[in-house]
This record gives structure tokens, C-alpha cells and sequence, in this order.
């Protein structure tokens, strides 16, 4: 389903208005560098302005939008090269891109030269996760981008419907002396500035009225540049940013915005109330042929589906909202988020149950429903099927799910559930628990001189389960081993994967399992008749430990329980004189724990990795204490000595 919060992210970030007296034409080019020089010493480009003006017209019975874009960056520091590629993101369907206005202003004494910028690429936008995607770009070179430089951007988009005027993302890829966003407003005309990230002390607001129009400004100074970290949630769930609720006459509250928002939705589903089509009828018979009980008739419907029809997103205009028909996806066998689900709910109701159309909004999407009434918290379509005692939320474009089970993106969302034309229902869509999604790894080995050998067990469920097949199943076959090394690493970079045998790629199965051998050279530490051993061979949660320094949230794909099991045959005559002491330490939502213990001429240990959150933000700082922790309790040795 189509996104609308503002086209793409990196389309916000270039958002802005030219001032018209601004800090380039007010001072010398050399002033104006040492002074932003002083300013932002360690940065080699800073934006003067980047502001947006949104005009909210009434032409006739509609309401259209204007949105005037405006930057202007400074250069700091010398660059690799003096033409960097920009870009302006645009949708072909509804919006059109007019007054593009590109030039550089290079240093020439006190002034500056203009050299203006002819060449524009217009280019399809191409992301790998859409057949045809309608987002244009247009990508173009800022010439002469030397020290004391300035690139300007202006440009206009028309939007043929003010509920695609978007917002305004106040941090840029660079710091930004000033940001701005105006929205100017017909009489009559409903406007609602939702602030997301915005304390009080951030900004200065003015209403006022011009010409009889509304004028409300929102202005921040000194923005910092934005901040991007691994694993961390959309810049929507941190980043300062503002987006309009529009509506017509009156005032716009979440009640209101809630219904407009529906009455808007309405009419793209209404088809799911006619009788199911005779065709879909019969299909639906013969899934569920023999089946008397209803969510064993779901599960045979749900999993039909999944396993012939192909998922295929298809983004063009009003089709980027508009289901296809069930017979239509039915005929074809591929469809979009809303084509397949609009199948699996005639199939459902054409079996008997009460299964309905919802919109909802991915993890990408930080907004619930309630707080942002509007198209930019929606971009995905499932089902929701009521049984007797519960509500299942059914995604057909996850293929490998099974009936009630949410899928991973769409954990904790609000779902906007259509009944009729002036019937609808909000639901929060269940989060997994911890133990519904493990892995659990079991290892048998020895010792040979610096080398640990043996084999192995590793078993997974839950999302791990599929995600693991989706990789399995997107790898050539003659890559497979190399992914499997990847995914059973264990003790350092130089671990060997021997042989490996794959079982539970089917459907059907429950669990995921890799039967293995493998060598570790160098994991054994030998000072003279001292053995040193490791005793924990995985840390899954490698790849999310933070630095010190960080900022922004952790953000997990799931909950999920990691279970780590060691025997290791202990070299002959040798004695185990210290072993790491029992380890369980964590905070709110994560916890480790881990044990040692030779017994039998073996080292036996254990560990077990619980993630119960699925965003750690309060607890970043107890999250960064505990990493400092656990690398040093998690790299402890077992020590033997050698008689």
C-alpha cells in the first residue's frame, strides 16, 4: 500500500523556503564564511535555511496544495570533488514539479558568481521492493560546490489533493542555522499541525491572518544535523518533524480527523460488501472441502493463499489504494498487499466467517492511528478475521506464517478495520512474546592443540524460523554454505564450517535445523601448561551492542529467546582450576544468563539470551552499562592446567 507522509524521507529532508533577505545576501561571501566556520567548526557543510511553505487552496469543492521548497547550504570545507549529486522526490500521479530553480553562487571578492544549473535528470525511483513504484526523482550536480560556496534548490509541487501535502522534517543531513515551515490556509479550510519530537522550548509559533488567509509558522534555529545509527527505528521516531490533518469547514479534532479519514478510505473497499464472486465461491468450497470447524478452515484459506497467489507491490495513482478484485487477483495469481488481501477475505467470507479489509501502518510508521488520523499512518492492508472468541490479524503477503500469528512488521499497530460505509473499528495488533521466536544452538566438542572441533545442533522457531527460511530460499544453492557459516559463526572470524545438513524447509514444519561439523583454529589459548577456553562460543546480540556514545533507540526485529549449550572433552590429565563465575544481569526487557562446570573430564556451560522488548529507549543508558558488562563477563575463560 502506498505511503503517504510526505513522499520519501529523503524528500523531506530537503524541504525549505528562501529568505528573502537572508544571512548569503546579507554579508560578504568571506564574513559569512568565517562566521559559520566559527560557528560549526567540524562540519564541512551547513544550511543556511531550509524551510517549506505549504499554500491550502479551495477550488470548487476540492482542496488542492502548493508546497515551496527553498535551501541554501554552505560550504565549510574543501570537498573530493566539486559537483555533488542532489535529488528532488516527487509522485507522478499526484503531484506535478514546477519552478525548479538551481544555480551555485561561488566566491568572487565580497560577492558571488552564480553559475546555474541546466541539467536535470528525471529518472524513475527504483528501491528493489516494488514492480512499479509511480515516486519520480530528479537528480541533478551542484558545479562549483568549492569553500565558501552556495548550492540553492527551490521548486514547487502541486498536489492535486490537499491530503498529500506532506510536512516538514526541521533536520537536514547538515546542521541548519534556520528551519522553517508556514502553512497558508483558505478560509473555511481545517488545518491541524500534528508535531512530532517538538518540546515547547524547540520552536517559535505565530498564527496570524493575511489577506484574509491563516498563517501559522513554525521556526527552529541552531538544528542539529539529523542522526542515523544501525538498528535504529525510522527517523519518524526521533527526528523533529511536523505533518497537516486537512479538512473543510470547521474544526479538526482526532474525532473528526478519524472520520474523514474513513470516509476517504470507504469507497476504495466498498466491492468487499456484493456477494463473493461465483468463481472465488467455488474455490473457497473446495479449500475447505471436508473441514467443518472454523479456524481450521481459516488455516486451510489462509495458507491456499500464501502458497499460490505471489506477492508483487504495484504502486500507481489511486491504485496504490484501491484493492484489486478478488476474481482479478484470483485469475492472475500475483497481487499487492490490498489485492491479496482482498482474496483471502472473499474466500474467508465465502466460507461462512466475518472477515474484514484493515489498514495499518508497518514499524516504519511510529504513528498509532489515533495520534496521526490520517493516510501518512497507514501503508499496508491485511485482514482481520473475527472468530468466536478472538480477533486473528492475517498478512498474505507473509508466506510462510501460520494463522494467528501477526507479522513481525506490524507487532504493537493499530489496525483501521472497515464494517461498513459508516462502520469502523480501531484494534491493536498482539506482540509475540519472548518465547514464541528461539534459537538454540547445542554443541559437542574437543580440543585439539589451539583448535576446538565438533558438531552441532542448531534449532529455530518462531520469526527466527522465517527468517531463516527466507534467506535459505533466497540463496543460490551454491551460496547456501557460506550463509550458514554466517548465520552459525561461533568463536572468532575463523570459524570453519565442515558439512551441514538442512531439515524443516517445508511449510509445514515447525522448526528450522541445521545438523553440522566445525573447526575454530586459534579459539584455544595455550602458556605453558595453562590452558585458556572459551566458555561461551555465541553472542547473538553481537550485532546490537551500542558505543558509549550513543543516542537513539534500539529497535529489535522481535522478542526472541537465545539458548547456547557447550560440552567440550577436556585434553587428558588436565585439571580445571577457575571458571567464570554464574552470570544473570540485565534491565527492563533483556537479560543474560550464563553457567560453568567441569565435570566428567568435560567443560559443560550454558547460556541463555532473552530479548522481551522490542525497543529499548528509556533503558539505552541501563543498555549500555549492561554491553560494557557483558563483554567482559561473556569473553571470561575457563583455565585448565596440564599435569
Amino acid at each position: 500500500m502506498r505511503s503517504t507522509s510526505s513522499g520519501r524521507l529523503s524528500a523531506c529532508l530537503v524541504a525549505g523556503t528562501l529568505l528573502v533577505a537572508g544571512l548569503a545576501s546579507a554579508q560578504p561571501a568571506q564574513q559569512l564564511l568565517v562566521e559559520m566556520r566559527r560557528t560549526y567548526q567540524d562540519e564541512p557543510i551547513v544550511y543556511l535555511h531550509r524551510n517549506t511553505t505549504i499554500r491550502i487552496q479551495r477550488v470548487g469543492n476540492e482542496l488542492v496544495s502548493s508546497r515551496e521548497v527553498d535551501e541554501e547550504k554552505l560550504v565549510l570545507k574543501e570537498l573530493s570533488g566539486t559537483a555533488h549529486e542532489n535529488t528532488v522526490h516527487y509522485s507522478s500521479s499526484f503531484q506535478t514539479l514546477e519552478d525548479l530553480d538551481i544555480y551555485t553562487m561561488t566566491p568572487q571578492g565580497n560577492g558571488y558568481k552564480r553559475i546555474r544549473v541546466d541539467k536535470v535528470e528525471h529518472r524513475d525511483v527504483r528501491d528493489g521492493m516494488a514492480f512499479y513504484d509511480d515516486q519520480r526523482l530528479a537528480a541533478f550536480l551542484y558545479p562549483a560546490m568549492v569553500s565558501g560556496a552556495i548550492g540553492h534548490l527551490s521548486y514547487t509541487l502541486q498536489c492535486k489533493d490537499a491530503r498529500f501535502s506532506g510536512g516538514h522534517f526541521f533536520e537536514g543531513v547538515h546542521p541548519t542555522v534556520e528551519s522553517t515551515f508556514t502553512v497558508i490556509s483558505d478560509p473555511g479550510v481545517a488545518v491541524d499541525l500534528r508535531m512530532f519530537h517538538m518540546p515547547d522550548s524547540s520552536f517559535e509559533r505565530t498564527v496570524t491572518t493575511e489577506r484574509g488567509r491563516t498563517v501559522q509558522r513554525l521556526v527552529m534555529r541552531k538544528v542539529p544535523s539529523i542522526k542515523f545509527e544501525t538498528n535504529a527505528p525510522s527517523a519518524r521516531a526521533y527526528s523533529p518533524h511536523v505533518l497537516l490533518l486537512v479538512g473543510n469547514e470547521g474544526v479538526m479534532n482526532d474525532e473528526r480527523a478519524k472520520a474523514d479519514l474513513y470516509k476517504w478510505f470507504w469507497p476504495f473497499v466498498q466491492d468487499m460488501l456484493l456477494p463473493v464472486p461465483a468463481n472465488v465461491a467455488q474455490l473457497s468450497d473446495s479449500i475447505t472441502n471436508g473441514i467443518s470447524e472454523p479456524r481450521a478452515k481459516a488455516a486451510a484459506i489462509y495458507t491456499w493463499v500464501q502458497q499460490h497467489v505471489r506477492y508483487v507491490a504495484f504502486e500507481d495513482g489511486m491504485n496504490g489504494f484501491i484493492p484489486a478484485k478478488p476474481e482479478e487477483v484470483y485469475r492472475v495469481r500475483y497481487g499487492d498487499c490490498k489485492g491479496m488481501s482482498s482474496l483471502l477475505r472473499a474466500l474467508l467470507q465465502a466460507a461462512g466467517m466475518n472477515a474484514r479489509l484493515a489498514w495499518i501502518g508497518t514499524r516504519d510508521i511510529p504513528y498509532d492511528i489515533e495520534q496521526l488520523p490520517s493516510a501518512s499512518a497507514t501503508d499496508h492492508m491485511i485482514v482481520a478475521l473475527d472468530l468466536a472468541d478472538t480477533t486473528l490479524f492475517l498478512d498474505a503477503t507473509a508466506h510462510d506464517i501460520g494463522l494467528g500469528v501477526p507479522s513481525g512488521f506490524i507487532q504493537g499497530k493499530q489496525a483501521l478495520i472497515a464494517v461498513d460505509a459508516s462502520t469502523w473499528r480501531l484494534e491493536r495488533v498482539p506482540e509475540m512474546p519472548a518465547d514464541f521466536s528461539t534459537v538454540s544452538d547445542s554443541v559437542t566438542a574437543t580440543v585439539d592443540g589451539t583448535t576446538i572441533s565438533g558438531t552441532g545442533i542448531m534449532r529455530a522457531t518462531g520469526y527466527d524460523r522465517y527468517r531463516l527460511l527466507d534467506w535459505w530460499r533466497s540463496t543460490r544453492p551454491d551460496r547456501r554454505g557460506e550463509l550458514l557459516r554466517h548465520v552459525l559463526m561461533k568463536g572468532s572470524n575463523a570459524f570453519l564450517l565442515d558439512t551441514f545438513e538442512v531439515s524443516g524447509t517445508d511449510r509445514e514444519a515447525d522448526v528450522f535445523e541445521v545438523r553440522y561439523a566445525f573447526k575454530i583454529p586459534g579459539a584455544v589459548v595455550r602458556s605453558g601448561r595453562s590452558v585458556f577456553l572459551p566458555t561461551c562460543l555465541v553472542d547473538p546480540w553481537e550485532d546490537l551492542r551500542t558505543k558509549e556514545d550513543r543516542k537513539l533507540p534500539v529497535e529489535m526485529q522481535h522478542r526472541s529467546v537465545h539458548r547456547n549449550a557447550l560440552r567440550l572433552k577436556l585434553p587428558e590429565a588436565a585439571t580445571c582450576t577457575v571458571l567464570p563465575p554464574p552470570l544473570n544481569d540485565g534491565g527492563k526487557g533483556f537479560n543474560v544468563r550464563a553457567e560453568s562446570r567441569c565435570a566428567d573430564n568435560e567443560l559443560i556451560s550454558s547460556s541463555t539470551f532473552t530479548m522481551d522488548t522490542l525497543l529499548i529507549d528509556d533503558e539505552l543508558e541501563a543498555w549500555r552499562k549492561f554491553n560494557l558488562r557483558q563483554q567482559k563477563a561473556l569473553g571470561s575463560r575457563a583455565v585448565l592446567e596440564l599435569q
